[in-house]
């Protein structure tokens, strides 16, 4: 009697509220999305969780939107492929409240920026691509939220919540303190999206802006918006520029450093640094070639290719090669002297170790408080080094300036010497 008054229970609960209640199995498992760059997989600890939220936080000019554009385009690009129930979910939105989107970088990036909106205003049902640019947080929310509930949309890209004004900050006088009104509406954009895009399968990317704290002598680090993205999000990666890749005195890329401070569906605290070109994306094959020697004592790699001598991939006894030198291995591979389903075969292998790779950061106590803790240490360190070199400059400007006034001084006097 009991199981039938429960069974009662769920059927009463469905009317109500609907289908909340969920079988537990295999459809739990989170969906992820493999990318073309390995590293990138590897700082996810497998692949892009789908449906949910990731943020991304950094300096300025350290990447941010550049990586989360090219991660749009993956999804542009094998979202169908890798889940075929997913394939109608083909547009991005792009929530442009910095007012800084260029499309040809974009494109350059690997992104279908086709408009669903043509030049003349009226829809076009082959577009793929939403810029969406509100005057306002809660407008931005209203549109979305018509939007992803088409279940038409794999990625929105939000950039960045640092720049989103609230309605009270765009109606009221200029210089008018409003303190909290922007984590207060934040906080609601996360809790009403959270559901949403779980709900209808669609990934936020979101950008923040780092800001030095108020207090003197401070080198914590913080971002706007309070903590709720902070909670919700699914990971949270800091992006830091490390050098400029150049051809000739051309600037085409960037050198860059990813690091996973939070992650709810893979192992947190992986790094990652990457070259990230302008003009299409990271260098996957060398993403993969350089994981030949980082990996090279597993066994399923060596099914394939042997790279525990430096600088040999041998694979004589498997598929008949033998190469020195990383770059001659990459051109035998673009070139498709090594056939590509060979390299197909090898590239499986190293994403497989990628997603089930089980070493880490272990750690006790709060996630979250240590994920601050590291960034608040990482950025203690940076500006350690800009102080060192400012005070270096500092020590140069005196000590140019000292010479000066020696040199001034001698002449003075030897001019009066001459005088006399």
């Amino acid at each position: 009697m009991a199981t039938d008054a429960f069974a009662s229970a769920l059927s009463t609960i469905e009317k109500k509220i609907g289908k909340a209640i969920k079988p537990v199995n295999q459809n739990l498992l989170c969906k992820k999305l493999i990318t073309d760059s390995p590293r990138l997989n590897y700082e996810y600890g497998g692949g892009i969780k789908i449906g949910c939220f990731h943020r991304y936080m950094g300096p300025e000019s350290g990447g941010k939107s550049t990586i989360c554009t090219y991660i749009a385009a993956q999804f542009q690009k094998h979202l169908a492929e890798q889940h075929p129930d997913l394939a109608d979910h083909k547009k991005v939105v792009y929530l442009d409240f910095e007012r800084s989107f260029d499309p040809d970088h974009a494109s350059e990036n690997g992104l279908n920026t086709r408009s669903v909106i043509d030049d003349n205003g009226k829809y076009d049902p082959e577009g793929v691509f939403v810029l969406l640019q509100p005057d306002n947080l809660e407008d931005g929310a209203i549109a979305l939220e018509e939007m992803i509930k088409t279940n038409t949309v794999a990625v929105v890209i939000f950039d960045s919540e640092s720049m989103a004004p609230t309605r009270t900050v765009m109606q009221d006088e200029f210089n008018k303190a409003n303190f909290g009104s922007g984590a207060k509406a934040l906080k609601e954009f996360c809790n009403r999206f959270n559901i949403l895009c779980a709900n209808y399968n669609t990934t936020m990317f979101v950008i923040s802006q780092e800001r030095a704290q108020m207090q003197a002598m401070s080198h914590a680090i913080a971002t706007t918006g309070g903590y709720a993205l902070k909670y919700v999000a699914s990971t949270l990666n800091r992006v830091r520029k490390i050098e400029n890749l150049t051809e000739g005195s051309k600037i085409v890329g960037i050198h860059m450093q990813v690091r996973n401070y939070k992650n709810k569906t893979g192992i947190p605290f992986r790094e990652c640094e990457m070259d990230l070109f302008y003009k299409g994306g990271f260098d996957s094959t060398g993403e993969f070639v350089d994981f030949l020697y980082e990996f090279s004592d597993d066994p399923r790699l060596l099914k394939h290719v042997d790279c525990r001598s430096k600088g040999y991939y041998n694979s004589k006894t498997v598929y008949g090669w033998n190469y020195h030198g990383k770059d001659s291995f990459v051109e035998a591979i673009n070139s498709g002297e090594v056939p590509a389903v060979q390299w197909d075969a090898i590239k499986d292998t190293i994403q497989d170790i990628i997603s089930h790779e089980i070493e880490g950061q272990e750690f006790t106590g709060d996630e979250d408080q240590l994920a601050e803790q590291e960034l608040t240490k990482e950025k203690a360190e940076e500006l350690s080094n800009a102080e060192i070199e400012f005070e270096e400059e500092e020590l140069k400007k005196k000590t140019k300036m000292k010479k000066v006034d020696t040199e001034e001084v001698a002449n003075l006097a030897a001019e009066a010497a001459a005088e006399a």
